[in-house]
């Protein structure tokens, strides 16, 4: 059937009309765009995000690194290559220390990129141990050092302060209070050369031994306490010191002085407190007395000495006291007062002077001591010196003739005894000039030299006696 055009025409507008009434608004359209992008961008926004927190956990637990690698072996990680210089340079610096010198064992490390826990990494102090550790001419463990020298090594600690603790041992008693050494002495965990000792017995020998040895020096004809001093660059009180029982002014002939201590390797230095009772001295007063001569006294009032008791701490080297420190001292007993009488007569020529001069100028042909004379052995007690005959004998001091005579053996003898009691000797003279009871002065001629007696040559034979007992004239003249 055929439909007219107008009813086509009619369907197509209506047709037209019913499309443009169902199409959606600009507002629809775009929610519905924007929901539509809502739903595919999540996901993607999830993604980054995830990216974003993995490559932040990455960065918070790894960074980028320098491994430090010697001969294929990993020595350490570093987080930059300052590090490795800083340790390459410690390290360097403690090889010259140990051993004088570097090593090329270290020259060989190389750096390569790496990314590497950052808990992993290492110090520029742990990576320079790691360094060391390669070295061959090490040895690592706790160092005994003197004055920073390394005198031995050990796997313990205990073991070498007990090596120090056995050497302070004989100085220390129930009054020390400290004891230390005067060297400086450490103990460290470190690096030293092979050659160091970790054997205790070794140690011990070395800790022990002497720095430098103890010498002596013997007295010979002619020496002096100051003469000897001086020879070996001493003052004479170092001199004493290092002598306390040698008497500088009666120096013998072989007698051997101690010149230069023995320095130990280690000195001890203690510090004692003790309580002990010290004498106090007994106070002097003077009163003039015109009888004595000048020069001379007597004790009028003995007085006595006190006594205190004293606080101090001690100090010893090595046994031998330094210093002493006095806390408090408490008078126990008080001293009583000396009187002495000074004279103040001029004294005659006479008088002694207490010093001596030679009776001759003569060469010494004998001196005392063991001898054989005219086919027997026996003691020679004085100085022969030759002088020609009749040569005037001088007497050495001021004094009293106490004897002027023949006596066996020492032919013509002149004894003066002078004013402190000491006696001189003159013998085998050929003349006499003074008799017993004069009064002599020093360098007054008292008799001439001769061979009288048992003798082989004209001579002056000198004596000097204390106490009746015969003295070396050497330690007088």
């Amino acid at each position: 059937m055929r439909i007219p055009n107008f009813l086509k025409n009619a369907f197509q507008q209506s047709k037209s009309l019913a499309l443009v009434s169902t199409r959606p608004s600009l507002y629809e359209q775009l929610a519905e765009m924007k929901k539509a992008l809502r739903h595919r961008a999540l996901p993607l926004l999830i993604t980054i995000s995830m990216i974003v927190v993995l490559f932040t956990v990455f960065s918070f637990f790894y960074t980028p690194a320098y491994a430090v690698n010697l001969e294929g072996q990993t020595l350490g990680i570093v987080a930059d290559a300052a590090v490795y210089k800083q340790a390459s340079a410690s390290a360097q610096e403690a090889l010259a220390r140990v051993l004088g010198a570097s090593t090329e064992e270290l020259d060989v490390v190389k750096l390569s990129m790496t990314i590497a826990d950052k808990d992993e990494l290492a110090t520029s102090d742990e990576l320079a141990d790691s360094m060391l550790e390669q070295v061959d001419e090490l040895q690592r463990g706790y160092v005994l050092y003197i004055d920073e020298k390394a005198v031995g090594l050990s796997a313990s600690q205990e073991t070498l302060q007990a090596l120090l603790d056995e050497i302070k041992a004989p100085y220390q008693s129930e009054k020390t209070i400290s004891a230390t050494f005067s060297e400086d002495v450490s103990i460290r965990y470190d690096y030293t050369a092979l050659s160091t000792p970790s054997d205790p017995d070794t140690v011990r020998a070395k800790l022990t031994a002497n720095r430098e040895e103890a010498a002596t020096y013997t007295v010979v004809q002619g020496d002096t306490f100051s003469e000897i001093a001086e020879r070996f660059a001493l003052w004479q009180n170092e001199l004493r010191d290092l002598n306390p029982s040698v008497t500088p002014d009666k120096l013998s002939i072989g007698e051997v002085l101690t010149i230069k201590q023995a320095v130990p390797a280690l000195s001890v230095i203690t510090v004692e407190r003790s309580v002990y009772e010290e004498e106090i001295p007994i106070p002097i007063e003077y009163v003039d007395d015109s009888a004595l001569y000048i020069g001379d006294s007597r004790i009028v009032e003995a007085g006595s000495a006190g006594i205190a008791n004293v606080e101090a701490e001690i100090t010893y080297q090595n046994g031998v006291e330094t210093a002493r420190n006095i806390l408090s001292t408490t008078t126990k007993v008080e001293a009583t007062t000396r009187i002495v009488a000074r004279g103040t007569q001029k004294p005659p020529k006479t008088a002694s002077k207490g010093t001596y001069i030679w009776p001759v100028n003569g060469k010494v042909t004998s001196t005392t001591g063991k001898r054989t004379l005219l086919g027997s052995t026996g003691y020679h007690s004085g100085l022969d010196i030759a002088v020609p005959y009749g040569t005037e004998v001088k007497a050495s001091d001021g004094g009293t003739v106490t004897f002027s005579g023949w006596k066996g053996n020492y032919g013509n003898l002149v004894i003066i005894t002078h004013d402190n009691g000491t006696q001189t000797y003159y013998a085998h003279n050929s003349e006499l000039l003074v008799s017993k009871g004069d009064k002599v002065y020093q360098g007054q001629a008292i008799a001439k030299a001769g061979s009288t007696g048992r003798s082989t040559g004209s001579h002056c034979h000198f004596e000097v006696r204390v106490n009746g007992k015969t003295m070396n004239p050497y330690n007088y003249l």
